[in-house]
């Protein structure tokens, strides 16, 4: 259950960021003023917020979980390579099925995370790079560029109560200090 309820906020805060970008994209191309500027500006600095703190509202249970998830894998995996060498038997089908159900449970939640955060400033940071500065008026490319800068300043990571960021790279960590 605490993995759809990650996963389901994961990609509703990755939609949002691409809705956004889209909409953002589409109002460029209307040469939009310098208040439409800020205020997808503030819109963006919003569901960036709410990406940093999906990690702390949900700081306890998810730390717990991937804790858990994290000992769970690494006895599944001693046990299974333990009685291997005695031959197989039917404890090595549970514990070969512990071990895949945490790893990919600890992926989904990695990914998803990884994957919010990259929506929210990675993305967003590209459309706005291409943006052609040009053919705004002066006013809206300040707003551009300070648009551009509040990406760059403010991280996206989501992160279980500052404990540790949950990404791609925890989940890779694990998995390489597991075996």
């Amino acid at each position: 259950m605490l993995g759809a309820y990650w996963y389901m906020h994961c990609v509703i805060i990755s939609r949002s960021a691409n809705v956004l970008a889209q909409d953002f994209k589409h109002a460029l191309r209307d040469n939009i003023q310098a208040t439409t500027v800020a205020e997808y500006r503030a819109l963006w600095l919003q569901l960036n917020r709410i990406t940093r703190e999906i990690g702390v509202a949900t700081c306890y249970s998810f730390t717990i979980l991937t804790l858990y998830l994290f000992f769970s894998l690494t006895l599944s995996i001693y046990g299974l390579f333990s009685q291997l060498q005695d031959g197989l038997t039917i404890k090595d089908v549970g514990l070969t099925i512990s071990a895949c159900c945490n790893i990919v449970l600890l992926h989904v939640i990695c990914d998803q995370a990884h994957s919010a955060s990259q929506h929210v400033r990675v993305h967003f940071q590209k459309k706005l790079l291409l943006v052609e500065l040009s053919n705004l008026n002066p006013d809206s490319q300040t707003e551009i560029n300070m648009f551009l800068r509040a990406t760059e300043m403010n991280p996206s990571d989501v992160s279980l109560g500052g404990f540790f960021d949950v990404n791609r790279n925890l989940f890779k960590s694990v998995r390489i200090n597991t075996f």
